[in-house]
């Protein structure tokens, strides 16, 4: 767990840029205490992308209301907005702050909505973004590097107001892809943060749009794809029961000996007796 606050608004710019960042701020699974309360300085403007959390739904509660939003999302955290913590949960954020007298400005321009928090597909415009807020945090001491991140965070904002999530068959195409995807790929050592991430999405939001496509997980698509092509191996080749399995990506023939048997009610040695071609 770490975690960091540096007041930039310190350190010497090289240029006039009219939208300085004030404080910029990152931790790394942080944990804060259930009931939490944080309540914002009334001279304060936030922009908080919390990023990834091992819960899949944030559960804080915004001025009395709870968020239920999925990670990864935004929350603009206004001058004496009230933020309670409703769970223990690591989680993953970075933000930036500026002098609430930048507010009317921003709202001009079509970079402060009226909500408060929303979730957003990790594009990669935004994800590229954000590793060059990173690169630039850690050398923010560096001549030039405040006057960088006043960008990076100015970018970062107006691309999380203007995005606009993915229409229903953008999604569709999405997931369509990622399942071709672990057909071709089924038998390597898969892991669904990995393919969620090649799709630019998190974890959580590849699972939730996922599910309204397909009646099976991630996870079980996967062993359907495995159990599937070891069936088909066992009807064509003479290979033995072990090289199957672990071609086929199952991790110990015990494993694979019980999947095949509860899916096909036979054992794999009866199946390929029964199903010789």
């Amino acid at each position: 767990m770490s975690g960091q606050n540096i007041a930039i608004d310190l350190l010497e710019r090289k240029s006039n840029f009219p939208f300085q960042v004030r404080n910029i701020y990152y931790c790394w699974r942080w944990i804060r205490p259930v009931n939490f309360l944080q309540t914002i300085d009334e001279d304060t403007l936030e922009v908080s992308i919390r990023l990834d959390c091992t819960a899949e739904i944030c559960m804080d509660e915004i001025n009395g209301i709870p968020s239920a939003v999925t990670f990864p999302h935004v929350l603009i955290k206004r001058p004496n907005l009230r933020i309670e913590s409703k769970q223990y949960e690591p989680r993953d954020t970075i933000a930036f702050q500026y002098p609430a007298a930048m507010m009317p400005e921003l709202q001009k321009m079509g970079m402060l909505p009226e909500k408060d928090i929303w979730d957003f597909q990790m594009t990669p415009e935004i994800e590229n973004l954000i590793k060059a807020f990173h690169k630039c945090l850690y050398s923010i001491y560096t001549p030039g590097a405040p006057d960088e991140m006043d960008w990076i965070c100015f970018k970062l904002l107006r691309e999380l107001t203007h995005y606009e999530p993915s229409r229903e068959a953008d999604e569709k195409i999405t997931i369509q892809n990622a399942s071709v995807w672990m057909k071709l790929h089924y038998n390597e050592n898969l892991d669904v943060a990995e393919i969620a991430r090649q799709y630019h999405m998190s974890r959580a939001t590849f699972y939730r749009i996922w599910q309204r496509y397909f009646k099976l997980s991630p996870i079980q698509y996967l062993l359907e794809l495995r159990l599937e092509a070891a069936a088909r191996l066992l009807r064509e080749t003479p290979l033995t029961v072990a090289r199957i399995a672990s071609d086929v990506g199952f991790c110990g023939v015990d494993a694979f000996h019980r999947k095949f048997k509860e899916k096909y009610a036979l054992t794999p040695a009866k199946f390929r007796d029964k199903n010789k071609l």
